[in-house]
């Protein structure tokens, strides 16, 4: 495997965690804004 190959791999892997993230940060703010929605109601 040569220089160019390592950096592609790293440089995919590092995508998918990039995009793992975002999919979690949405997560989160549409719990939080669920949960604010639930405080409104009360």
């Amino acid at each position: 495997m040569n220089e160019l190959e390592k950096v592609c791999v790293l440089g995919e892997i590092f995508n998918q965690i990039l995009t793992l993230d975002k999919t979690f940060y949405q997560l989160m703010i549409t719990a939080r804004n669920e949960n604010k929605t639930e405080t409104i109601l009360e």
